[in-house]
């Protein structure tokens, strides 16, 4: 019996490096670990006079107009498990497979101007000022009444989803300048549908630091506004003062009837902000700071760029936040998501060890008890009360509770639940981040399915070295053995690649935990047989002479 579980701890240990062997070799192989390129590109198309300049992130891809210096399109092509791939503006609408848009006649686009008593006719200069691998500077120009008038765009490829906007006003003349004001347009509120469905959501401003649904009747400081959906979030933060949003209580009839946010409108539905008029003297300028936000609604994502307060955070998303923030410093010290996974799932089997061992130590008492459960099978097949009674009786001798092994068991599938939404919730940050073996992004499907294989042999090797037999056919042993980790493979192959790294490390370390205790166990004296009362022994006399021959044999098997 020793050789052969000495045999069988070999073979593991042999599949163990050859499952290790394999990941490694596939990752040299395929060229693994190499680090995110994410070069932001830009592409210039011509549209009926205008340039339409497409700027391409690892995560969105971002339309910039000559027309009027306007943000026509962010249409988010990176989609997390689970969600869809989205156009943020209302009047554009982009192919998801092509990137091609479309944009309503009329339309209304963020970072659109209208300056009080001026007309700014296109088409706008466009100059690209710096071009890096993670950062472009784009300027936008125009002149109307004596000022010169610029907007300097910067996009960088970060999780941020921010595009930065300096208005830059100048007066170039000899004299001041008087300006009623000017309109900075982010859209309208009328929603369109999206593949059947129709985006929804509602207006939020942020006034003094906090956020309201309405403007309130007094305030220090207006800081932004824009629409936050299930999905996605459209929000405009004014960094400079002296902006107010345009009232919603000044709407006509006709425009009350829209569906959607509540901003002021005039002929179109308009979410705005607006400055009240000001002077600029000779050959000086003024600049006014915005950060659009066009992304997901991520907490840790809208406090890059301070907007943290306009999406609602539950119990749960705070419990979240916290292990996305663990995961961040795991990643500072490791550079890499695929050892900031391994070392999350290694604290987790150290926290969770002395709990753990309760159930690992029960499932090793089981299995040393198997043996003489048959014994006890074959005794008592012709009395199924007494057989019962005999084990439980022998499971209290020795200190087993086959149930007690249970809640640990299940404590992991939390643990599991968590660690996959928060690599849903950092699926930005481990995108844009180096990959890990032949695995050139964590935060999606493994396109090769290997670690999933992985994880199929693990588990296969684990539930083959360690699952109790006592009191189960080998048929049933079999099917436990095999369709268990297929199945799970199968259904579970789309989950992201991060999530089957942690269980193919919690695998193989449980592998390990356990061996340590199965060494333990063994160390115990031998399992005796609960002695037999005189009912027991008249039962099995009922039997016959044929009966008891039968188990005397049953037993002799069962004890080699």
């Amino acid at each position: 019996m020793e050789r052969r579980k000495l045999t069988r701890l070999t073979l593991a240990l042999f599949l163990l490096f050859l499952i290790a062997g394999i990941g490694l070799g596939v990752g040299i192989i395929i060229g693994a670990g190499k680090e995110y390129k994410g070069t932001v590109t830009i592409t210039v198309h011509e549209r009926e006079g205008y340039q339409d300049i497409e700027v391409r992130t690892g995560l969105a891809s971002y339309i910039l107009s000559t027309e009027q210096g306007e943000l026509r399109s962010a249409f988010l092509h990176f989609a997390p498990y689970g969600l869809r791939r989205d156009e943020l503006i209302v009047d554009a609408t982009t192919d998801p497979e092509t990137l091609a848009r479309t944009f309503a006649p009329g339309g209304i686009f963020p970072f659109t101007l209208e300056l009080a008593g001026l007309d700014l006719e296109g088409p706008w200069d466009y100059h690209l000022l710096e071009h890096g691998e993670r950062e472009v500077q784009l300027e936008f120009s125009n002149a109307a009444g004596g000022l010169e008038i610029r907007k300097i765009y910067i996009i960088r490829d970060d999780p941020s989803y921010a595009v930065e906007m300096e208005l830059i006003l100048r007066n170039p003349s000899e004299e001041e300048i008087s300006l009623e004001g000017f309109r900075l347009l982010l859209g309208t509120d009328q929603f369109q549908p999206y593949r059947g469905r129709f985006i929804t959501g509602e207006v939020r401003y942020l006034f003094d630091g906090e956020r309201t649904e309405v403007i309130p009747p007094d305030y220090r400081r207006f800081e932004g506004l824009g629409t936050v959906a299930k999905s996605v979030v459209l929000f405009l933060k004014c960094h400079t003062g002296g902006l107010e949003p345009l009232d919603p209580r000044e709407r006509d009839e006709y425009d009350r009837r829209l569906l959607g946010v509540q901003l002021r409108l005039r002929a179109e539905a308009e979410a705005e902000a607006e400055a009240e008029g000001l002077a600029i003297p000779p050959g000086e300028e003024r600049r006014f700071q915005f950060t659009l936000y066009a992304g997901r609604p991520k907490w840790t994502l809208l406090r890059l760029s301070g907007l943290e307060k306009v999406v609602d955070i539950s119990p749960f998303s705070w419990a979240l936040i916290g292990i996305v923030r663990f995961l961040d410093w795991l990643y500072a010290a490791t550079g890499n998501y695929g050892w900031t996974i391994i070392l999350f799932t290694i604290v987790v089997r150290i926290i969770l060890f002395p709990l753990m061992r309760k159930q690992y130590y029960s499932m090793a008492k089981m299995q040393r008890l198997g043996p003489k459960i048959r014994q006890l099978q074959q005794r008592y097949k012709q009395d199924r009360e007494i057989l019962q009674r005999k084990i439980m009786e022998l499971y209290r001798k020795e200190g087993v509770n086959p149930l007690s092994g249970c809640l640990p068991l299940l404590i992991q599938f939390p643990i599991l639940y968590a660690l996959w939404r928060a690599i849903l919730y950092s699926a930005e940050r481990i995108h844009l981040s180096p990959g890990f073996l032949w695995m050139a992004d964590l935060s999606v499907a493994d396109p090769y399915y290997i670690i999933v294989a992985l994880n199929v042999l693990a588990m296969i090797l684990q539930s083959w070295l360690f699952t109790p037999t006592a009191g189960t056919g080998q048929k049933q042993n079999w099917l436990l053995t095999l369709g268990m980790p297929i199945f799970m493979g199968y259904l579970l192959r789309n989950f992201p690649a991060g999530m089957w790294l942690y269980w193919l490390w919690t695998t193989i370390l449980q592998i390990g935990q356990q061996w340590l205790i199965n060494l333990e166990v063994r160390k115990l004296g031998p399992v005796a047989l609960p002695a037999e009362t005189e009912s027991e022994v008249k039962s099995k006399a009922k039997a016959g002479p044929e009966g008891e021959a039968q188990t005397r044999a049953g037993e002799g098997r069962s004890e080699r």
